[in-house]
């Protein structure tokens, strides 16, 4: 197993890209918690096994009011390649919530351009 590269992430909420987590809480309304920590998936390097927490917030229920308006509401695409640019897309049509046959993982020749506005930065 080797490194992945994260070349690019993004995050929508109801199909409108995102570029940050204060971006997400705000497009869900009243998920908004009173304190939370991120941790930056776009540019990063995870090691083989590695399990990245990309959200953290301090409060339970801020986490039970963001995950009931994140439902079926927040999707994610990351793009990695291994260091012998391999690369793969992992896409997730429910970020929170039910993951039965949701994510998928697919090769792919090269990790595509995107616009800068439909870039996850955090």
């Amino acid at each position: 197993m080797r490194p992945a590269i994260v070349r690019s992430a993004q995050i929508w909420v109801d199909g409108k890209p995102q570029t940050n987590w204060h971006h997400v809480l705000e497009a869900l309304g009243d998920a908004k918690p009173g304190s939370y920590s991120e941790a930056t998936i776009n540019p990063d390097v995870l090691s083989p096994g590695e399990q990245v927490r990309i959200i953290k917030f301090s409060a339970k229920n801020d986490y039970q009011r963001f995950r009931t308006a994140a439902v079926g509401r927040v999707a994610i695409n990351l793009c990695f390649c291994s260091s012998l640019d391999e690369c793969w897309i992992y896409g997730d049509k429910h970020l929170v919530g039910y993951k039965a046959i949701t994510s998928q993982v697919n090769p792919i020749r090269q990790c595509p351009r995107l616009p800068l506005a439909d870039v996850f930065g955090d």
